[in-house]
């Protein structure tokens, strides 16, 4: 899996994340990513570019969520492995109910966050490692 700034990197990080796209194809495995902007997104564009494959896993329950809500990507031609599918069910059946009447004004915000911290998990489940190129929060997590 490769993870990663969404935002705020710097040229030397561009270039790193296209050695490591391109790297990852050449020794013929496949990269996954978590269907958003950035620098896992110039590695995926870089595996791409050399006949790699790539699994794109969303938080969202559907490419038009994905691209509407998350405001992510299309990944035109890769597998996109909407993890919001289960997401939402686990949030309805183990998060929902318990929510407190606080937590329940920000609850679109709290879901959100939910969903991708679903999608980081499924991510990491179906990865056999991770590399992280810059990243702030988000990318620990």
């Amino acid at each position: 899996m490769v993870a990663g700034s969404a935002f705020g990197y710097t040229k030397l990080q561009v270039g790193l994340a296209r050695r490591l796209g391109r790297a990852i194809a050449d020794a013929g495995c496949t990269l996954v990513n978590g269907a958003a902007t950035g620098l896992p997104y110039v590695a995926a564009e870089a595996a791409r570019s050399v006949g790699g494959q790539i699994i794109a896993v969303s938080p969202a329950s559907s490419l038009e969520e994905h691209l509407y809500y998350f405001g992510f990507p299309d990944y035109p031609g890769e597998v996109i492995l909407f993890a919001g599918n289960w997401a939402n069910q686990t949030w309805y059946h183990c998060v929902y109910h318990r929510l407190t009447d606080r937590q329940f004004e920000k609850i679109r915000d709290l879901k959100k966050q939910f969903m991708l911290k679903f999608r980081n998990t499924i991510s990491v489940a179906i990865s056999s490692a991770v590399i992280a190129i810059g990243g702030r929060i988000g990318t620990i997590n």
